[in-house]
C-alpha cells in the first residue's frame, strides 16, 4: 500500500496555475466520475489512449481490471467527508500507473482530483524489497525479480542457467509465501512497496534539502 499525503495539505495546493504547469497528470472529476478538465500532462495520456475519454464524460481507464478497481476507489472516496486512495493499475505489458485520489472542494463544489503517474515497472521493481518482507531465499530472490521484470520462465532459466521446472518450482514456494495466485499480483506487490520506499526517500531528500 502506497504512503497517503494529507488530505488537508494536498487542498492547500490546488491553485490554477500550479494545476496547468504541474509536470505530473491532473484530472478533475465530478461527483458522478465525469472529466471536467485536465492539465497538459494529463491531456497527454488521454492522447496516448492510457485514460479516456473527453471532457464532460465519464472516466474510464483502457485496461478493464484497472478501470474496474478505479471505479470503485473512486466511489469509496466520494462517500468520505475527507479522504485520500492511492493504487497502482496495470496499462499494458511491464507498466504501470500510480493514481492517487483526493476529494477536495473547488469552485464550492466536491470534486476529485486525480494525479497519475506513468511508471515503468522495469525501472523502479526492486525484488529485494518484498524478499526480505516474505522471506525469499537467496536462491528464489533472482526468480522473483525475473518475475517482477515480466520476464517468462523460460527466459529466467537461460539468464540463471537453471532448469525451467526448478524455475516453476521457485515460483510456486514464491507464490505461496507472498499468498498470491500468480506472476501478475506478484508483480504488483513488489511495484507497490518499491514506489512505497522510493517516494519515502524522495521525501526524506526532499526535506533535507531545506536545509542545505
Amino acid at each position: 500500500m502506497l504512503s497517503r499525503p494529507s488530505p488537508s495539505a494536498l487542498a492547500q495546493r490546488w491553485s490554477v496555475a500550479w494545476f496547468e504547469l504541474d509536470a505530473q497528470a491532473r484530472l478533475v472529476l465530478d461527483d458522478a466520475l465525469r472529466l471536467q478538465r485536465t492539465n497538459q500532462a494529463g491531456q497527454r495520456l488521454l492522447d496516448v489512449g492510457m485514460v479516456a475519454p473527453h471532457v464532460g464524460h465519464r472516466l474510464r481507464f483502457a485496461e478493464p481490471a484497472s478501470n474496474r478497481l478505479f471505479q470503485q476507489q473512486a466511489a469509496l472516496a466520494l462517500s468520505r467527508d475527507e479522504a485520500v486512495a492511492a493504487l497502482i493499475l496495470p496499462f499494458g505489458v511491464s507498466r504501470w500507473v500510480a493514481v492517487t485520489i483526493l476529494k477536495t472542494i473547488v469552485d464550492g463544489s466536491w470534486v476529485l482530483l486525480v494525479t497519475l503517474d506513468d511508471i515503468s515497472s522495469r525501472a523502479l521493481i526492486d525484488a529485494s524489497i518484498a524478499g526480505a518482507m516474505f522471506g525469499l531465499t537467496p536462491s528464489e530472490l533472482p526468480v522473483f525479480q525475473g518475475v517482477a521484470d515480466a520476464v517468462c520462465p523460460k527466459e529466467i532459466s537461460r539468464t540463471l542457467n537453471i532448469s525451467v521446472n526448478t524455475v516453476r518450482a521457485h515460483l510456486r514456494s514464491i507464490y505461496a509465501k507472498m499468498n498470491v495466485s500468480g506472476a501478475p499480483q506478484a508483480q504488483r506487490i513488489a511495484l507497490s512497496l518499491s514506489v512505497h520506499v522510493q517516494r519515502k526517500l524522495h521525501h526524506s531528500d526532499s526535506r533535507s534539502d531545506l536545509f542545505n
